[in-house]
């Protein structure tokens, strides 16, 4: 009975730590926290050119991990702030990072499908960062 409650208690706090962006492993924040969020912007972007540069070179599985890199270790890190912001376009961007491109990759599918999408991407990125650092601002 007790080490039920105990995995219980210990998945419940790897669940909640890790959407607060706690680093369990070592007890400390994880370095997100520190980044302001066009930091976390621009890796996501040098993130998505090494996707497409990993693409172009055959590697989808080095692709592959790029993506998920720029989602969990990234996006996820913005995703409150911009839905304050704007909620749609939080929720677009995040099912284009997370499932849309991660499924075109694993597809291999043609890179001019990789491109338009990378370009929309990015496209919501820049209006993320419009309206963020206007909020910074007005903080």
């Amino acid at each position: 009975m007790e080490s039920t409650i105990l995995s219980m208690s210990l998945t419940i706090l790897l669940f909640f730590g890790y959407g607060l962006g706690l680093n369990l492993s070592n007890g400390q924040e994880s370095d997100a926290e520190e980044r302001n969020l066009g930091e976390i912007i621009t890796e996501i972007r040098s993130l998505l050119n090494q996707t497409i540069i990993e693409y172009q070179n055959k590697n989808s599985s080095g692709a592959s991990a790029l993506v998920e890199e720029a989602y969990l270790e990234n996006y996820e890190f913005m995703e409150a702030p911009l839905a304050e912001q704007n909620e749609t376009l939080m929720e677009q961007t995040e099912v284009m990072l997370r499932e849309q491109l991660r499924d075109l990759v694993k597809s291999d599918s043609v890179e001019a499908d990789l491109q338009a999408l990378l370009q929309k991407i990015n496209s919501n990125l820049d209006q993320a960062d419009q309206l963020l650092t206007n909020q910074t601002e007005t903080n």
